[in-house]
């Protein structure tokens, strides 16, 4: 079987992507890439590929196709905990605009999984027992799945096969941004994707 991991920016896809490997690994599949790092390669196939930027060839190679959602506000908090850009308001719609859902609205169609970050945050067990299904490894057993992945090592980064990366919640919670944003900021994101956000159920 081969995966696709696409999860959103800032909603979770090292984890999405290090619980697939996981599950595969224990299937015996264990070659696994980062794709932003590793240059894709035609006719290598490998179990686990975990990427943001949507490139249709990856359609026709892909078996199961993984994405991640999080409350747009909250991604643009992360950004700019993480420094991923500017902490302005205009940079921050650019972001999630021109990068986030231009990424995810292009994979989105084509996911079997679409893991809702908060989910993850408050039960990441349950969100691996529901990969475990979809990446038909029931017979697995999702509670080692899940401590493995929450004591993953930073691996090697020149080597494909051992890079791993913990996950990354510098802080979780539901509604983190509202101690990042300003007034301003958050009005702007609330009008610009205001369908976007009312759909995936955050208000």
């Amino acid at each position: 079987m081969r995966v696709l991991a696409a999860g959103m920016r800032r909603a979770g896809s090292m984890w999405l992507y290090n619980v697939a490997r996981t599950l595969c690994a224990a299937k015996g599949e264990t070659h696994a890439v980062v794709q932003d790092r590793y240059a894709y390669k035609p006719g290598i196939l490998v179990p686990v590929v975990k990427v943001h930027k949507f490139q249709e060839a990856f359609l026709f190679g892909a078996d199961v196709i993984l994405t991640s959602h999080r409350d747009l506000r909250d991604v643009a908090a992360s950004a700019f905990m993480r420094g991923l850009c500017k902490r302005t308001l205009y940079a921050a719609i650019t972001f999630l605009m021109r990068t986030v859902l231009d990424e995810y609205e292009q994979w989105a169609p084509y996911a079997i999984y679409d893991m809702r970050y908060e989910d993850m945050a408050s039960d990441r067990l349950a969100c691996v027992k529901q990969l475990a299904k979809v990446l038909d490894c029931a017979d697995i057993d999702t509670t080692v799945v899940c401590r493995q992945v929450d004591a993953m090592p930073v691996g090697s980064a020149g080597d494909a096969e051992a890079l791993v990366q913990p996950p990354k919640f510098e802080d979780a919670r539901q509604g983190i941004y509202k101690e990042i944003l300003d007034t301003d900021t958050i009005a702007a994101i609330n009008a610009v994707f205001k369908k976007w956000q009312k759909q995936h159920g955050y208000k």
